[in-house]
């Protein structure tokens, strides 16, 4: 090889080393800069990202940092708004709980003192006997929504007639709607509509959006229908109650929400959070419809086998 090849080549492999080295500099100075952005972030800056343009050499590592970042932000923000939905709940369980136990104690001990009539203490036994009732309803409520949450509901899936277990789970609410005056209609055919469901988590939702209305809306009538559409099935349950405010209706699904005092009687803002999670566990959804004075109407959608 020529003396003047071999300078070229030496100049050529000075150049690359060069070139390498100054790329090296700048990885190192990003890589710098990314372990002082990181030790922000681990100390709570999420707000935080690694800078890098299109075709830097740490690029690809910049960007899926930063997609562990903005994962990590969300999975945080998530724990604390549970978190504090937590507490939340803790707080309205004691007072949702010790407000009718309270009551319930007062009316036992006025009937165990012995200082009332016959006619009083027929009254006291049944106003006694509703209190026990609405803190076993609001345990229920308790219940399913700790083992929605941890998992641990256990769904058993079958293909169900939806209006025989439509007819079966209402059926049990009839003596309670003559007790209070109340003027029902049940729009309910008489073929089938075969659905793949669990019947457990189905009569839950039927009573929690029955006893919404009941309780919650101040009804005198209330209608509860099913029909077919071409793939699918709905449910329907209407009260002409006091409607809800339209502000307040995006977000009656969610946990703890309760809405106005214009809706009557204390509950767990729990019931239609549960609802909608067991809708949707059978593959189905659920919508709501108001208007103030004007009643509520809610809609469940499943898909027919």
């Amino acid at each position: 090889m020529s003396v003047t090849a071999l300078t070229i080549l030496c100049l050529v492999l000075a150049a690359v080393v060069l070139i390498l080295c100054i790329l090296l500099l700048k990885v190192k100075k990003r890589l710098i800069k990314a372990c002082a952005i990181l030790e922000e972030v681990e100390a709570g800056n999420f707000n935080r990202r690694i800078l890098a343009r299109k075709g830097d050499m740490t690029a690809e590592l910049c960007y899926k940092i930063n997609k562990i970042v903005k994962n990590s932000e969300c999975e945080i923000a998530s724990l604390k708004k549970n978190e504090r939905a937590n507490r939340q709940l803790m707080t309205s369980l004691s007072h949702d709980v010790r407000t009718p136990l309270t009551s319930l104690i007062g009316y036992l001990d006025v009937l165990n003192s012995g200082k009332v009539e016959a006619e009083e203490r027929k009254r006291y036994l049944g106003i006694a006997w509703s209190k026990a009732y609405d803190l076993k309803d609001y345990v229920d409520i308790l219940f399913d929504w700790f083992k929605l949450e941890s998992k641990e509901y256990h769904f058993y899936f079958e293909e169900r007639d939806i209006c025989e277990l439509t007819r079966d789970g209402i059926i049990g609410w009839i003596p309670l709607f003559e007790e209070n005056g109340l003027n029902y209609t049940f729009h309910i055919p008489d073929e089938e509509y075969k659905v793949w469901i669990d019947a457990r988590s189905w009569n839950r939702i039927l009573n929690n959006l029955i006893q919404n209305a009941v309780k919650h809306s101040g009804c005198s009538a209330l209608e509860i229908g099913v029909e077919r559409t071409q793939k699918s099935m709905k449910l329907w349950v209407k009260d002409d109650g006091s409607g809800i405010v339209p502000d307040q209706l995006p977000y009656i699904f969610e946990r703890l929400y309760k809405c106005d005092a214009s809706r009557s009687g204390a509950g767990s803002g729990l019931g239609l959070a549960i609802t909608k999670e067991l809708v949707q566990e059978n593959g189905g959804t659920i919508l709501a419809d108001s208007a103030l004075c004007q009643g509520t109407i809610f809609t469940v959608t499943l898909p027919l086998c």
